[in-house]
């Protein structure tokens, strides 16, 4: 994406999910509340560094929260052998730009959801606490190739210290990232669509759309302009659709009409849709339909990261005169849980 504070400073974008892991002070013991810290990786050629940050993981386009800490205690926390309690519903988020590791030079900027999690005390625990002292070490190897985590526990205090961001603190999340410019203006794409032979003067005529209309579908990214090998110019519209599946009743969510702003009502059947970038992820895509459209709540809802339904259609666009469009149309399946 590009950083709008900056002039075309693109940077790469990582979506991530921090993990504030709480051991509280066991009964009887006067003690403040300690943290779970990463300080060390291996990686798999054996290198290793040194990290001073909450644990924390990618969260992939088709994944939710939830489904991020299930997967990281499964791969990491297995060694502390206890129940963690998740607080979902009080998770916070906010921004950080960093040189990474990884690409020298890039700037990337972490768009990160830190999520509390405390570990469910037991008596047990109150006779043996070695693994939530100061000194403990737990290292978590992961799965095939991945790399070998350490991590150890510390207070705020420490944290403070050592500059952890641990919290978002009182300063109000604001993104200043943009989707970088594409598309083309009414004058170069009126020069464009002659230069490929489509009569611009048919459109904006009856029911057909304007010139404008189409300038603003291609900077907003909702349509692209492509030739094929043999010259011929073609609209491509990718809409993504969500097939959301009640796991209850095996019901399946439709929109039944469409109210305009003219208050015209449309009736409809068909499955919640939008018009998906070129540069965006099919799931992101989906995502945005729970969240604009639905107002849904991200973690209700598990997808299908495997099978995405694609079907392509091609004909003459009746709102663009001559325009042959293409139709990549994707489905994505989401199962809503209770």
């Amino acid at each position: 994406m590009l950083d709008a504070t900056a002039n075309k400073k693109l940077v790469r974008v990582v979506e991530m999910v921090a993990f504030r892991i709480c051991a509280p002070p066991l009964e009887g013991e006067d003690t403040e509340p300690v943290y779970l810290f990463e300080f060390g990786e291996e990686m798999p050629d054996e290198t290793v560094r040194e990290l001073t940050r909450l644990p924390g993981s990618k969260k992939q386009p088709y994944e939710n929260t939830k489904q991020v800490v299930e997967r990281f205690e499964k791969e990491r926390l297995s060694g502390l052998d206890c129940e963690v309690e998740w607080d979902f519903k009080n998770s916070e988020t906010f921004e950080e730009e960093l040189e990474s590791p990884s690409y020298p030079g890039v700037h990337t900027v972490y768009r990160k959801e830190i999520v509390q999690g405390t570990i469910a005390m037991t008596d047990e625990m109150e006779f043996d606490n070695e693994r939530f002292q100061p000194d403990y070490v737990l290292e978590s190897a992961g799965k095939g190739k991945s790399s070998k985590k350490f991590y150890k526990w510390i207070t705020k205090e420490e944290c403070d210290n050592e500059e952890i961001r641990y919290q978002v603190g009182k300063a109000a999340p604001f993104s200043t990232l943009v989707h970088p410019p594409i598309g083309m203006g009414e004058v170069e794409l009126k020069a464009f669509l002659i230069k490929n032979k489509i009569e611009v003067s048919l459109f904006g005529k009856g029911q057909t759309k304007t010139l404008r209309d189409l300038s603003l579908e291609l900077v907003r990214g909702e349509s692209t302009l492509i030739n094929d090998k043999s010259g011929n110019l073609f609209r491509v519209v990718e809409p993504v659709l969500l097939k959301l599946v009640n796991s209850e009743d095996d019901t399946i969510l439709v929109q039944t009409h469409v109210t305009h702003p003219n208050e015209a009502k449309v009736e409809l059947k068909r499955l919640p849709a939008t018009k998906r970038r070129p540069d965006e992820n099919v799931f992101f895509a989906a995502k945005k339909i729970m969240r604009k459209m639905l107002n849904m709540e991200e973690n209700n809802v598990i997808f299908d990261g495997v099978n995405v339904e694609f079907a392509e259609e091609d004909r003459i666009s009746k709102s663009y005169p001559q325009l042959k469009t293409i139709r990549r149309k994707r489905t994505v399946t989401g199962h809503l849980e209770r």
